[in-house]
């Protein structure tokens, strides 16, 4: 545990099953742009690498964290949810995905604290199977009804929850758009031709994933796709696939590079956390997720003006509709062949395309509008009166 501070500002308990990738960067952006006299937060949290980047991420804040090993699980994160509801004075609960929402509904039983769950995942078919997973989903309604709004942060997301609880009362379920830091982001694909990498045929192209390496995200569609270009001998333009590495699933992933003698293709950076110095160093991002709830990764990329490469997979569609998006069919890995031929055959058109449509992107995207709305549900539901 790391604590910092006490005060009479409005309190945020945040509950994270998994305080990392997307979910580590919605707290950083979306509560980045309360204001830090107003505002504090308690974190209950798995122990993840990443766990402790949320001080540096919120470092204008007072932070009180709580952590539970991951070997500890959903009991563990339950116990973790109650000793911060009995240690701190609590304004609202914010859980971050169903599963911790649900935690700290059970956490919550006695002290009915006002509680928003921010839905960051979409449910899918395989999920629920037959009569046992109706009556699954059913509970799953019921027990989510005791939460006081549930925000979903697509259009997407908020139709597939409909779909698969449609028990659920609808006055309870809102859309607040996910967003991103905007001004983190501008002007970074320019790096590419500082650098003098981009429109040169004698320099590799060089692809960006910067996914998790876990099934959602389709890294193995990637190689696939990898494959098949290279299938008949070296393709008509060198490229290389350019990825961050953070994660043990990452060794499979590899083994199958070398079964496939593909290891030229493939480099591994390791972990940043700086993805906008990445982004200044690829031609074009791919992201051939199988499903979203949103897409962080193409928000960051049209804002930068970087080419993209995306699925019309669930959740990444709606965020890279009418968009200079290449779209690639979700799981096809000849689609995607198809996209990365034509990104690198028109380099300079699709970077212009991509410029020229960053200021829409960064509109669009801007998380001040997310942080403004999110604010307004907070004080809504939980207006401080300690301060």
């Amino acid at each position: 545990m790391r604590v910092r501070g006490r005060s009479n500002k409005f309190n945020i308990l945040a509950v994270a099953r998994y305080p990392v990738g997307g979910i580590r960067t919605y707290l950083k952006y979306v509560y980045g742009q309360l204001d830090p006299t107003r505002f504090k937060f308690t974190i209950a949290a798995t122990t993840f690498p990443e766990t402790g980047l949320l001080l540096h991420d919120l470092s204008d804040f007072e932070v009180d964290i709580l952590e539970s090993e991951e070997e500890a699980g959903n009991l563990g994160l339950l116990r973790c949810t109650r000793e911060a509801l009995r240690r701190f004075p609590v304004d609202l609960i914010h859980s971050q995905g169903l599963t911790a929402g649900l935690l700290a509904i059970v956490a919550n039983w006695g002290t009915r604290c006002p509680h928003v769950i921010t839905h960051h995942d979409v449910f899918r078919e395989g999920q629920f199977f037959g009569i046992r997973g109706w009556f699954k989903r059913r509970l799953m309604a019921a027990v989510l009804g005791w939460a006081d709004l549930i925000v979903c942060v697509t259009e997407d997301a908020r139709r597939n929850f409909c779909d698969y609880l449609p028990w659920f009362h609808a006055a309870k379920l809102t859309v607040v758009r996910h967003g991103i830091d905007t001004a983190a982001y501008a002007g970074t694909a320019d790096l590419r031709a500082a650098l003098g990498g981009a429109g040169r045929t004698d320099t590799p192209f060089i692809f960006g994933f910067l996914g998790r390496f876990m099934p959602q995200k389709g890294f193995d569609v990637l190689i696939d796709a990898v494959a098949e270009l290279t299938r008949n001998g070296d393709p008509a333009r060198q490229f290389q696939i350019l990825s961050t590495s953070q994660e043990d699933r990452i060794g499979r992933y590899k083994a199958e590079i070398r079964r496939r003698g593909l290891e030229r293709f493939f480099v591994f950076s390791g972990f940043t956390n700086l993805v906008n110095n990445l982004l200044g160093k690829v031609d074009c991002v791919v992201m051939p997720s199988r499903w979203e709830a949103a897409g962080l990764v193409a928000m960051e990329s049209l804002v930068a003006g970087c080419p993209l490469i995306a699925s019309d997979c669930i959740g990444l569609r709606e965020v890279v509709r009418d968009t200079p998006t290449l779209l690639m069919v979700s799981e096809d890995p000849v689609s995607l062949v198809l996209q990365m031929k034509r990104a690198m055959a028109s380099e300079a058109d699709l970077r212009a395309a991509f410029r020229d449509f960053t200021s829409v992107a960064r509109n669009r995207f801007d998380v001040r509008r997310t942080g403004a709305a999110m604010e307004e549900i907070f004080l809504r539901l939980a207006p401080n009166d300690r301060s």
